[in-house]
């Protein structure tokens, strides 16, 4: 068969949107005697334009963006010293969000999305911006730049961020560079560089280095030179397989000044050693079995930069069943020590002592497999915590009740205790979620969920109707209860906030 006369074309598409509703907070009187909710309309309008450069080539802009579709976050219970990660759901920065990866050990990384337009858990309202992301010749290009707005004492910010990548020595392996800049109306900024690369060495050997270094204005007078305590790296050596035996090697160190204004990291001033081996067997076609991993071994220890004591370190042995129908069995061995300098705060008022801890804890979990109609995955924990113990029972049943009706629920427990300090606390999480589609133009979307630790009740709904491919109408109903009610005076409101918006988005091409 051949094609002739084919022409392609780079149309320009315009999705202007316009979205309202109501947001009612809770607002004390004059006398300060009653709460009462305060209503405020919410209007605007903004446009997004997306341009074809090539065939492998995108420019996205953005003004006056909106997420008001987005789902809320899900709720978590931080049961250890170090920051909550949150994973970034807006769309806009999710497509093709992969190439602005810039991962160091754990969830450090050197760019994190949720960084723009969010802060303290508070929207901050964007501007604007635009993002380029695609191929030109043999090099990898992402480009990204946001402008947000000024609200209450946070001050206006722009956030930029470069990414090139190209391939190297052979198909396998690639170098790349990335670039960040965060700075605001009153002149502080907050910049960082970062070079990597993944070799392929031979067979399935791979090689991956890292190095990223930050700059503050503040930081920047005192160590113009420093850079040591100013940047992170990585070395992992790694085989990459799934069936036989591979590994992995890591080696990461962080400065104390490394403060990647754009990124996220956890762990401060420290250097971490990992390693890995596992054995995976795949079986043959006369059982239900389709892989076995008896041998999974693991472990890491991470070292206080300053004297060099540990931190804290972890060992695991976990055993894998897979079947073939999708099943999933799992079951860990691991030890945990945890070094404290100061008393860590936990939920309930409960307190960890400064200190040295080592503890024990049996994991076991369960999937059931995928494609039934109904089906449920468990996960459960028992060992020591610090000083105590704990116990964790996780279920997520998921019920395809029809193709129009998918509704799913999960439920966490922890349950903490400290004999001899007759302390202890129990953490529920429950969401609930409900995913319908009527047709091929309307669904609907429910996600409902709760934490006994922050006593916060939060319902968000959405409702689209799809008149044609980029042509969306939502409507969205976010509420968050207050459970902690007390009788104190004045008594709080039921609800903490509430908000109903609608929004209509129509895309053209010229």
């Amino acid at each position: 068969m051949v094609l002739e006369q084919v022409h392609s074309q780079n149309p320009v598409y315009f999705t202007p949107y316009v979205v309202g509703g109501l947001e009612q907070t809770p607002t004390l009187n004059d006398a300060e005697t009653e709460y009462r909710l305060k209503n405020d309309f919410e209007r605007g309008v903004g446009l997004d334009i997306k341009y074809n450069w090539t065939s492998n080539l995108t420019l996205d802009t953005t003004l006056n963006t909106d997420f008001a579709q987005v789902e809320a976050d899900d709720q978590q219970v931080n049961l250890s010293r170090f920051s909550l990660f949150f994973p970034e759901k807006r769309q806009f920065f999710q497509q093709r969000s992969g190439i602005f990866s810039f991962n160091f050990v754990g969830r450090s990384r050197l760019f994190h999305s949720r960084r723009i337009g969010i802060q303290d858990d508070e929207q901050i309202p964007i501007i604007g911006g635009a993002r380029l992301v695609g191929r030109i010749g043999n090099w990898d290009l992402g480009f990204l730049d946001m402008q947000t707005a000024r609200k209450d004492e946070i001050p206006t910010e722009n956030f930029g961020v470069l990414r090139l990548r190209r391939q190297v020595l052979n198909s396998h392996s690639y170098a790349g560079l990335m670039l960040t800049n965060r700075i605001d109306e009153k002149g502080n900024y907050n910049s960082a560089y970062g070079l990597d690369g993944i070799f392929r060495l031979f067979g399935r050997e791979y090689l991956t280095l890292k190095w990223g270094q930050t700059f503050e204005d503040e930081i920047l007078k005192e160590k113009t030179f420093d850079f040591w305590d100013t940047s992170m790296y990585l070395i992992d050596l790694t085989r990459r397989t799934d069936v036989g035996f591979d590994y992995r090697l890591t080696a990461a160190r962080r400065g104390d000044d490394f403060l990647p204004g754009i990124g996220f990291t956890s762990r401060k001033d420290f250097t971490q050693l990992e390693g890995s081996i596992r054995y995976d067997w795949l079986m043959g076609k006369r059982t239900s079995l389709r892989q076995v991993s008896p041998l999974q071994f693991s472990g890491d220890v991470a070292f206080r930069n300053e004297d060099w004591s540990i931190e804290s370190a972890n060992a695991e042995y976990a055993i894998d069943l897979q079947w073939k129908s999708g099943a999933n069995v799992s079951m860990d061995l691991e030890m945990d020590y945890e070094d404290f300098k100061k008393d860590e705060d936990f939920p309930e008022g409960t307190i960890v002592p400064a200190g040295s801890y080592t503890s024990f804890e049996v994991k076991g979990g369960y999937e059931m497999p995928g494609g039934s109609l109904f089906r449920t995955d468990f996960d459960c924990s028992f060992g020591g915590f610090f000083d105590g113990w704990r116990f964790d029972f996780g279920v997520k049943p998921k019920w395809n009740v029809s193709r129009h009706l998918e509704m799913g629920s999960e439920y966490e427990i922890n349950v903490i205790r400290f004999p001899n300090r007759n302390q202890g606390f129990n953490a529920h999480v429950i969401r609930f979620r409900t995913r319908a589609a009527f047709n091929t133009k309307a669904s609907l979307n429910a996600f409902v969920q709760y934490s006994n630790v922050s006593d916060q009740f939060s319902t968000n709904i959405r409702f689209r109707y799809n008149f044609g491919e980029g042509n969306d109408f939502w409507l969205v109903y976010n509420e968050n209860l207050n459970m902690d009610q007390d009788d104190e005076i004045p008594r709080k409101l039921l609800t903490k906030r509430r908000t109903l918006l609608m929004k209509y988005t129509h895309t053209f091409g010229i």
